[in-house]
Order: C-alpha cells, then structure tokens, then sequence
C-alpha cells in the first residue's frame, strides 16, 4: 500500500504561528489595559491614586477650611483577601500632595461629627456614596477648577486585604469656587 503523502505538517506549522502571534497580540493588548489601570486610571480619566497621596490617619486640626483643585481619581478598594477589588471613581481635593475624597453631609451628621461622633458619617440621611467626577456639575463645580471646602476629616471608606484600613476624606455641606 502506497505511503500518503499530506501536508498536514506545513498547515500545522501555520496554525501554530497563527496561535502564537494572537496570543501575543491578546497579552500585548492585556498588558497595556493593566499597565493603564495604573498609569491612567480605568478609562484615562481619573488615574489611580497612589499611597502617599491618601491619608491614612486623623489630621489636626480636623476642622478647617481647606483649598485646592478638584481632580477627578480613581481607587481601588479591597474588602478582603478572598474579594476582588472594586475600582471606583471619586472626586477629590488635591491640596500639599494629597487628595481628598470628598463626601456632602447634612447639617446634623455635620454637627455631630463635630462633637466627636465617629459615625455620624454613616448616620447621614444624604446620599452614603463619596462623590465622582460625574457629581461636580450638581455641586456647581468642575474638574480641573480651584475651591474651597470647609469641612471636617473624617474616615470615609475602609479598605485592605489584610487589616481593613482607612481612607480619609472631607465632609462638608459644600462646594464653593475658589
């Protein structure tokens, strides 16, 4: 019986190549998404924030009126070692190196934050969410422009694989141009 002769071997050759040269494409393409999340922000808007721009722990004195450009960031939060971590988006305060996520809290959460009442920030009746870039229109400001907060540092968000930490913010009524 006469041997057949195929070219099986030349078309798996091309299927291979094929092959590699998509995987790299796709992990190239991949890379560069990541590299982007930390370089750039999710979509290039807001990039991430790093460590030395958050603040970790109470300020004094944690009252005040505080003044910087409105950025627009992101961060990622992890609930713990098992969870995936969740990319938000917030409006911040950038003022000496730092940015502020910022909160809008009701007279009364405001007062009783004031008077040492740690969870009062979780008490408000007002939205419980820190503001995004997409809010800075409805509090009469934008990305990019200076203003000026008076408010009181308060922790906003716990966040951390290990040890839950926190994540300091301002809690204010407003926003107002600088």
């Amino acid at each position: 019986m006469p041997k057949r002769v195929t070219n099986c071997g030349m078309l798996g050759f091309w299927s291979r190549r094929r092959f590699v040269w998509t995987s790299l494409a796709i992990a190239a393409s991949g890379c560069q998404t990541i590299r982007g999340w930390f370089e750039e922000g999710a979509n290039g808007d807001a990039p991430l924030l790093n460590e030395e721009e958050l603040v970790r722990s109470a300020v004094s004195p944690a009252e005040g009126t505080f003044t910087g450009t409105i950025e627009a960031r992101s961060f990622m939060s992890f609930d713990g070692c098992t969870a995936p971590g969740k990319l938000l988006r917030w409006m911040v305060l950038s003022m000496d190196g730092k940015r502020l996520p910022i909160r809008i809290l009701d007279g009364a959460a405001l007062a009783q934050l004031r008077a040492g009442r740690d969870d009062a920030v979780n008490l408000d009746d007002a939205d419980k969410a820190l503001l995004t870039p997409d809010d800075a229109r409805r509090y009469g400001i934008e990305i990019g422009a200076r203003a000026r907060i008076t408010g009181i540092y308060a922790p906003l968000l716990f966040s951390g694989t290990i040890a839950l930490q926190p994540v300091y913010g301002l809690c204010t009524e407003r926003i107002e141009r600088a």
